[in-house]
């Protein structure tokens, strides 16, 4: 989340290529995150409030993130992840906005 809300220090770096695969993360990290117009890097505060599965796909799985800004004001959101076995493990290899 701190990526989606332009904050990319270290350890965002670090989470986004522990977490991804490795074509997925480079992409990622290519170019800055598009925020809405007068929105500030660091200024939007958000949290994941819930992983929900929604498909087993023969070499992938499907799952729905749904998001909620710190702001009371601030509407709910949700990321459709891509998720790819890689090294034991679950890998981001795509990324929607729904």
């Amino acid at each position: 989340m701190s990526y989606e809300v332009g904050k990319l220090g270290l350890a965002v770096r670090r989470a986004i290529v522990a977490t991804c695969t490795p074509a997925f993360a480079g992409e990622l990290l290519s170019q800055r995150p598009s925020l809405p117009p007068g929105v500030r890097a660091g200024q939007v505060r958000q949290r994941v409030v819930r992983m929900t599965p929604v498909a087993r796909l023969p070499r992938a799985a499907l799952v729905l993130a749904e998001v909620r800004s710190d702001a009371r004001s601030g509407a709910p959101g949700a990321f459709e992840l891509r998720l790819v076995p890689r090294h034991g493990g679950w890998r981001v290899v795509a990324l929607t906005v729904v």
